[in-house]
């Protein structure tokens, strides 16, 4: 049975990636920050009469190297998915250090376990936050991280998703590099954490926007 690590579980798209593995026959190892959460990821795969039997969490934290050799070990392939997306107002470390870090940490790991295939979450937010409006983009778009009004969160994706293609060109891995660009991403959420993405959308059907802003929400429906 093939095996595939998934960081971030408890996480609105890491959730639905390790319910879809493994009813799809693979084992899955699973990263979460604490294992005070470990229940609401077990409670949210019985819901949808997931098999939790080929399911194994680990304590893992992206600023430090503990525990990442024990969740790597023994699987072929590499989801990693989690990064730090809030809508609180936070600084520029909350969001980079863990992203550009994490994002290392778990190549050099999967490099030294001999994984094949590693995919990153980045975000469109990498390519497009910065540059003027263009009907396409491509690999060759990049956010400016340096330019004055970029968001943190672009900032910190943007340079996570260079740091691992920079990764991947000084390193030559054992693993082959993917990368995904999504946008706001909505849709049932598997457990109460219902992601960002929802919770923006949640609050503009509450009202809660005490003010129309200008917002810009991608989309892929």
């Amino acid at each position: 049975m093939k095996k595939v690590l998934v960081t971030g579980t408890t996480g609105f798209i890491g959730l639905h990636c390790v319910n879809q593995l493994l009813n799809k026959g693979f084992a899955v190892h699973g990263t979460l920050r604490s294992f005070d959460r470990k229940n609401e990821v077990m409670d949210a795969l019985a819901l949808q009469n997931t098999s939790t039997e080929n399911l194994s969490l680990f304590e893992t934290d992206l600023l430090d190297d503990k525990g990442w050799d024990e969740a790597i070990e023994g699987c072929e392939y590499v989801l990693h998915v989690a990064s730090p997306f809030v809508l609180s107002q936070e600084s520029e470390d909350f969001f980079i250090k863990p992203a550009v870090e994490g994002s290392l940490r778990v190549l050099s790991f999967a490099n030294k376990h001999h994984i094949k295939k590693v995919v990153l979450t980045s975000s469109f937010a990498a390519m497009g936050d910065t540059l003027e409006e263009k009907d396409s983009f491509d690999e060759t778009d990049w956010s400016d991280p340096n330019k004055k009004n970029i968001r943190a969160y672009s900032k910190s994706k943007t340079l996570a998703e260079k740091a691992a293609w920079d990764y991947v060109t000084s390193n030559t891995p054992s693993f082959s590099l993917t990368v995904i660009n999504p946008v706001a991403v909505t849709g049932p959420s598997l457990s109460k954490d219902m992601g960002t993405s929802n919770s923006i959308v949640r609050q503009m059907i509450n009202g809660q926007f005490q003010q129309h802003p200008k917002f810009i929400l991608d989309m892929l429906m």
